[in-house]
């Protein structure tokens, strides 16, 4: 019987976890989202108003990362999923707007798909999230 109960209490921990750990993929699907919306918006601003925007944005993820660290359920290798999210995150915004600010400075035919693609690490990193 110890077994049994063990076993029974092993499968409610883990659907504790799993439903107290869903922040985790709502944290990933939003951060996609803002990212398209920044890199679209500052690629297409000029001047003082990507001042603005990058202060939202600096607003945003401050915000966001401070929730996220008061979250006290993490499934196991979420830090570790979060870096490569993040990595990837840095690598296609740190590629568009270096490519982008010179050559294509406010031309939506750079800007809508750069943006796309720096939200498809957190895109990811949300389904992953969602299915482990």
């Amino acid at each position: 019987m110890q077994a049994e109960e063990a076993l029974a209490r092993m499968r409610e921990l883990d659907a504790v976890v799993r439903r107290q750990s869903r922040w985790g993929v709502r944290y990933l699907a939003l951060f996609a989202l803002a990212s398209l919306a920044f890199t679209y918006t500052v690629g297409m601003l000029h001047g003082e108003a990507i001042a603005v925007a990058t202060v939202a944005w600096i607003v945003f993820v401050a915000g966001t990362s401070l929730w996220a660290a008061r979250q006290q359920v993490h499934r196991e290798g979420y830090a570790r999923r979060q870096g490569l999210v993040m990595v990837g995150w840095g690598t296609t915004y740190a590629i568009a707007v270096s490519v982008g600010s010179d050559l294509y400075a406010g031309n939506p035919a750079w800007w809508a798909p750069a943006a796309v693609a720096t939200a498809v690490p957190a895109a990811i990193g949300a389904v992953v999230e969602s299915r482990v």
